[in-house]
Protein backbone atom coordinates (compact mmCIF):
# COMPACT_ATOMS: atom_id res chain seq x y z
CA UNK A 1 0.00 0.00 0.00
CA UNK A 2 1.23 3.47 -0.78
CA UNK A 3 -1.30 6.11 0.23
CA UNK A 4 -2.66 7.14 2.62
CA UNK A 5 0.49 6.26 4.52
CA UNK A 6 0.21 4.76 7.96
CA UNK A 7 -0.30 7.71 10.29
CA UNK A 8 -1.42 10.27 7.69
CA UNK A 9 -3.03 13.32 9.30
CA UNK A 10 -5.27 15.57 7.25
CA UNK A 11 -8.42 17.61 7.01
CA UNK A 12 -8.98 16.88 3.28
CA UNK A 13 -12.55 16.42 2.02
CA UNK A 14 -11.51 13.45 -0.10
CA UNK A 15 -8.63 11.03 -0.01
CA UNK A 16 -6.87 9.25 -2.82
CA UNK A 17 -6.12 5.64 -1.98
CA UNK A 18 -3.24 4.20 -4.00
CA UNK A 19 -1.67 0.76 -3.81
CA UNK A 20 0.67 -1.36 -5.86
CA UNK A 21 -0.36 -4.62 -7.46
CA UNK A 22 1.45 -7.33 -5.51
CA UNK A 23 -0.38 -10.41 -6.79
CA UNK A 24 -2.11 -11.65 -9.92
CA UNK A 25 -5.34 -9.94 -8.81
CA UNK A 26 -6.88 -7.54 -11.28
CA UNK A 27 -9.74 -6.42 -9.09
CA UNK A 28 -9.71 -5.44 -5.46
CA UNK A 29 -11.90 -4.51 -2.56
CA UNK A 30 -11.07 -1.42 -0.54
CA UNK A 31 -12.16 -1.78 3.07
CA UNK A 32 -12.53 1.23 5.34
CA UNK A 33 -13.03 0.83 9.10
CA UNK A 34 -13.69 3.29 11.90
CA UNK A 35 -11.54 3.55 15.02
CA UNK A 36 -13.43 0.70 16.71
CA UNK A 37 -12.89 -1.67 13.78
CA UNK A 38 -16.45 -1.38 12.44
CA UNK A 39 -16.56 -1.65 8.64
CA UNK A 40 -17.68 1.59 7.00
CA UNK A 41 -17.37 0.53 3.37
CA UNK A 42 -16.16 -2.31 1.22
CA UNK A 43 -15.78 -0.89 -2.26
CA UNK A 44 -14.89 -3.00 -5.30
CA UNK A 45 -12.15 -1.51 -7.47
CA UNK A 46 -10.78 -2.54 -10.87
CA UNK A 47 -7.75 -0.28 -10.58
CA UNK A 48 -5.03 0.23 -7.97
CA UNK A 49 -6.48 3.53 -6.84
CA UNK A 50 -9.71 4.98 -5.52
CA UNK A 51 -10.95 8.34 -4.32
CA UNK A 52 -13.12 8.38 -1.23
CA UNK A 53 -15.09 11.45 -0.18
CA UNK A 54 -14.85 11.88 3.57
CA UNK A 55 -17.73 14.34 3.35
CA UNK A 56 -20.07 11.96 1.47
CA UNK A 57 -19.33 9.22 4.02
CA UNK A 58 -19.87 11.78 6.81
CA UNK A 59 -16.62 10.77 8.48
CA UNK A 60 -15.92 12.59 11.71
CA UNK A 61 -12.51 13.52 13.10
CA UNK A 62 -10.56 10.57 14.38
CA UNK A 63 -8.68 7.48 13.28
CA UNK A 64 -9.74 5.28 10.39
CA UNK A 65 -8.20 2.14 8.99
CA UNK A 66 -7.98 0.84 5.43
CA UNK A 67 -7.10 -2.44 3.81
CA UNK A 68 -6.98 -3.82 0.27
CA UNK A 69 -7.87 -7.39 -0.65
CA UNK A 70 -7.34 -8.89 -4.10
CA UNK A 71 -10.08 -10.72 -5.97
CA UNK A 72 -8.78 -14.11 -4.84
CA UNK A 73 -9.31 -13.08 -1.21
CA UNK A 74 -5.66 -12.63 -0.37
CA UNK A 75 -4.58 -9.54 1.48
CA UNK A 76 -2.32 -7.28 -0.48
CA UNK A 77 -0.51 -6.25 2.70
CA UNK A 78 -2.24 -8.14 5.51
CA UNK A 79 -2.64 -5.39 8.06
CA UNK A 80 -4.80 -2.29 7.93
CA UNK A 81 -3.12 1.10 7.86
CA UNK A 82 -4.54 4.08 9.69
CA UNK A 83 -5.07 7.71 8.89
CA UNK A 84 -6.44 10.48 11.05
CA UNK A 85 -8.97 13.08 10.04
CA UNK A 86 -8.68 16.39 11.83
CA UNK A 87 -10.07 19.89 11.54
CA UNK A 88 -8.18 22.59 9.72
CA UNK A 89 -7.60 24.33 13.06
CA UNK A 90 -6.17 21.16 14.62
CA UNK A 91 -3.85 20.76 11.65
CA UNK A 92 -2.75 24.40 11.90
CA UNK A 93 -1.99 23.98 15.61
CA UNK A 94 0.06 20.87 14.93
CA UNK A 95 1.99 22.67 12.18
CA UNK A 96 2.69 25.56 14.57
CA UNK A 97 4.07 23.11 17.13
CA UNK A 98 6.36 21.52 14.56
CA UNK A 99 7.60 24.66 12.84
CA UNK A 100 9.57 26.74 15.30
CA UNK A 101 11.82 28.42 12.72
CA UNK A 102 10.26 29.38 9.40
CA UNK A 103 13.26 30.99 7.72
CA UNK A 104 13.56 30.97 3.92
CA UNK A 105 16.89 29.14 4.11
CA UNK A 106 16.68 25.96 1.99
CA UNK A 107 18.29 23.82 4.67
CA UNK A 108 15.68 24.99 7.17
CA UNK A 109 12.87 24.42 4.67
CA UNK A 110 14.05 20.83 4.11
CA UNK A 111 14.11 20.26 7.88
CA UNK A 112 10.53 21.53 8.09
CA UNK A 113 9.46 19.21 5.26
CA UNK A 114 11.11 16.31 7.08
CA UNK A 115 9.28 17.12 10.35
CA UNK A 116 5.95 17.44 8.54
CA UNK A 117 6.48 14.17 6.69
CA UNK A 118 7.50 12.28 9.84
CA UNK A 119 4.36 13.55 11.59
CA UNK A 120 2.02 12.33 8.87
CA UNK A 121 1.29 15.75 7.36
CA UNK A 122 2.08 14.59 3.83
CA UNK A 123 -0.16 17.07 2.01
CA UNK A 124 1.37 19.97 3.96
CA UNK A 125 4.89 18.64 3.41
CA UNK A 126 4.17 18.40 -0.31
CA UNK A 127 3.04 22.04 -0.39
CA UNK A 128 6.19 23.14 1.45
CA UNK A 129 8.31 21.10 -0.96
CA UNK A 130 6.56 22.64 -3.98
CA UNK A 131 7.19 26.13 -2.58
CA UNK A 132 10.87 25.31 -1.92
CA UNK A 133 11.27 24.07 -5.51
CA UNK A 134 9.59 27.21 -6.84
CA UNK A 135 11.78 29.47 -4.70
CA UNK A 136 14.90 27.59 -5.87
CA UNK A 137 13.93 27.06 -9.49
CA UNK A 138 17.51 26.53 -10.65
CA UNK A 139 18.16 23.70 -8.21
CA UNK A 140 17.72 20.57 -10.33
CA UNK A 141 18.68 18.25 -7.48
CA UNK A 142 15.91 19.72 -5.30
CA UNK A 143 13.35 19.28 -8.10
CA UNK A 144 14.44 15.66 -8.62
CA UNK A 145 14.21 15.06 -4.89
CA UNK A 146 10.68 16.48 -4.88
CA UNK A 147 9.79 14.17 -7.79
CA UNK A 148 10.91 11.17 -5.72
CA UNK A 149 8.91 12.44 -2.76
CA UNK A 150 5.79 12.64 -4.92
CA UNK A 151 6.33 9.18 -6.40
CA UNK A 152 6.81 7.71 -2.94
CA UNK A 153 3.26 8.72 -2.04
CA UNK A 154 1.62 7.80 -5.32
CA UNK A 155 1.28 11.35 -6.65
CA UNK A 156 2.37 10.18 -10.09
CA UNK A 157 0.70 12.95 -12.13
CA UNK A 158 2.29 15.69 -10.05
CA UNK A 159 5.66 13.93 -10.21
CA UNK A 160 5.45 13.76 -13.99
CA UNK A 161 4.77 17.51 -14.19
CA UNK A 162 7.80 18.28 -12.03
CA UNK A 163 9.95 15.84 -14.00
CA UNK A 164 8.87 17.35 -17.31
CA UNK A 165 9.70 20.84 -16.03
CA UNK A 166 13.22 19.60 -15.21
CA UNK A 167 13.65 18.03 -18.63
CA UNK A 168 12.60 21.27 -20.42
CA UNK A 169 15.51 23.16 -18.87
Amino acid sequence: MIFPVNGLRTFEDSLSFVWKQTSAAHSYTLFLYDGTGKEIISKPEKDTQAIISTVALQLQNGKYYWLIKGENGSCEDGRPLYFELMTKDEEAKLIDLLITNNSEDLSNQLQIIDKLEKNGLIYVASNYYANAVKANSGDEFLARSYTLFLLQYGFDDEALKVWNSIEKK
